[in-house]
């Protein structure tokens, strides 16, 4: 069951967020307890708050903003959560799915699948075009399938992230992500 992320469930994801960056998953930085870590997390936890995440600006400062929506997983009425969603609005196409992630401890018993299903029957998961998987991740592979059979497929690879793009996406932006500068 999918209930709306709210600030409430800021350790939670933050727990989450720093396992997999132990494991691989996410950029090793937000593991530690770094400066750029705690503006990370400030930031999500803003984000939480209010629905908007701060974003670099065309100046370069973080004045930019997107929306998020967020969502945490548990298995049923009344359990606590073992895992997380948010999308991040990309504007026109429309939404990201930018950050998941399934307790440790839950791994393997199925969780992340129906996560992924009920994520992606939300309203901002109906409108998702993007999703990135970093490679170097244990669960990429896993992660890579599991999106597949979402209509999400491999659109282009990079030495760092397997970008997914929806099979309902317009042509244009298949073809957009394809031709993005090596650096993106």
């Amino acid at each position: 069951m999918l209930h709306a992320a709210t600030p409430v469930h800021g350790p939670f994801i933050q727990r989450l967020l720093r396992e997999g960056a132990l494991d691989g998953n996410f950029e090793a930085d937000i593991a530690g307890d770094s400066a750029e870590a705690g503006l990370f997390f400030a930031n999500l936890d803003l984000a939480l708050a209010t629905g908007f995440l701060r974003t670099p600006a065309a100046d370069g400062s973080m004045s930019g903003q997107a929306h998020v929506a967020g969502y945490v997983y548990a298995p049923r009425a009344g359990e606590p959560p073992v895992g997380f969603g948010l999308f991040k609005d990309l504007g026109p196409p429309g939404f990201e799915l930018w950050l998941t992630g399934i307790a440790r401890e839950t791994r393997g018993l199925g969780h992340g699948r129906a996560m992924l299903r009920e994520l992606i029957a939300t309203p901002p998961g109906r409108l998702t075009m993007l999703i990135r998987c970093v490679r170097a991740s244990p669960q990429c592979d896993v992660a890579t399938r599991l999106f597949g059979e979402l209509g999400f497929l491999p659109r282009r690879t990079t030495p760092s992230m397997v970008w997914l793009v929806s099979a309902t996406a317009a042509p244009d932006l298949a073809d957009r992500i394809v031709s993005l500068p090596a650096t993106a």
